[in-house]
């Protein structure tokens, strides 16, 4: 979730449109995504970020799907406990399904479907709300953490 704020408030909405879309830049994900040790639900806003970022639909699917799937620490105990070959048997099929998917996706969702929002334009009534919001997390936050760290 930090990543993800960090990267919707430093990244300009746009600049990753650079790398935007096509093979390069799913491979670049992959790149990216295959040793994050992220699981789903962390990866969520971090696709988002990136869609928000310039990303197609398809090169944040294959951050989704290959990010949770595999990681450095799992990696290294699926080749002692099952092998060299089985591991790159196992990652080479999740780079080329989540790449294929990826493709498919941009494929069939047009670039144009995907508007990035004005973030810069906050109004009074919305910073009311999100100050609400961040009260309400707030609140309900602390007997878990009391929980946590008693």
């Amino acid at each position: 979730m930090v990543l993800a704020a960090l990267l919707i408030t430093l990244v300009d909405p746009g600049t990753l449109s650079q790398y935007g879309s096509g093979f390069g830049a799913m491979l670049m994900m992959l790149v990216v995504g295959m040793p994050l040790y992220i699981c789903a639900s962390a990866s969520t806003p971090l696709a988002a970020s990136f869609l928000l970022a310039g990303l197609s639909p398809g090169v944040v699917l294959v951050f989704l799907l290959a990010g949770p799937a595999t990681n450095i620490a799992g990696v290294g105990i699926l080749v002692k406990e099952l092998g060299l070959k089985t591991v790159v048997a196992y990652l080479s099929g999740i780079a080329i399904t989540s790449v294929g998917l990826g493709l498919l996706v941009d494929a069939v969702i047009p670039a144009h479907w995907i508007t990035v929002p004005n973030l810069s334009a906050h109004t009074d009534e919305m910073l009311l709300i999100q100050w609400l919001c961040l009260a309400v997390l707030a609140v309900l936050s602390i007997p878990a953490l009391r929980k946590y760290y008693a």
